[in-house]
């Protein structure tokens, strides 16, 4: 009988610890995710400062939006170079943003994501 309990006591623990760990994949996906969509506003950012007023320099971004506060937003905007296309002459750039959550060092819960786009202007 008391081997029978222990083992049942064994078992209760080890699904607890199981849906502990659970819980802990759903939230670092959640902010994986979060930290994609952070990354994608750097982008998105960059590229309206280089369609919209033809500027091209690296910013940092503080987002306040639900969801995203608290991440933290470097994106870089390099000129590629130049190239002539018939009478025009086309700028690419490359835009790269990265996004992170927490700290590396200290933090359970850190998350990092990086993308990049490539983007012509005439």
């Amino acid at each position: 009988m008391m081997f029978l309990v222990i083992v049942v006591a064994l078992a209760i623990t080890f699904m607890a610890r199981l849906m502990g760990v659970q819980a802990a994949t759903t939230d670092m996906g959640l902010l994986s995710a979060r930290a994609f969509q952070a990354a994608r506003a750097g982008i998105e950012f960059q590229a309206h400062r280089v369609l919209g007023a033809n500027s091209c320099s690296n910013a940092n971004l503080a987002l306040t939006a639900a969801g995203l506060n608290g991440f933290s937003v470097q994106s870089r905007c390099i000129l590629q170079g130049t190239f002539q296309e018939g009478t025009r002459q086309v700028r690419v750039y490359r835009i790269v943003s990265e996004a992170s959550y927490g700290s590396y060092t200290s933090s359970p819960d850190y998350v990092y994501r990086q993308i990049e786009a490539i983007i012509t202007r005439d």
